[in-house]
């Protein structure tokens, strides 16, 4: 569910980035920033499950 809402926001600061792209560029790098924080936490939450899993699986 957290890995489902990260996407969410992952999709949602995506679209924001490409609306201001030329536009508005502090908007524009405040939106990346975050961005690449989601992806991050993305990332980190799907290790954490594949490692929960592998740890189920050696149980």
């Amino acid at each position: 569910q957290n890995i489902k809402g990260e996407q969410c926001a992952i999709s949602v600061y995506k679209k924001i980035a490409d609306l201001t792209i030329g536009k508005d560029l502090i908007t524009h790098k405040m939106v990346l920033e975050i961005l690449e924080d989601e992806v991050e936490h993305e990332d980190d939450l799907q290790n954490l499950l594949e490692d929960m899993n592998l740890m189920k699986g050696s149980a």
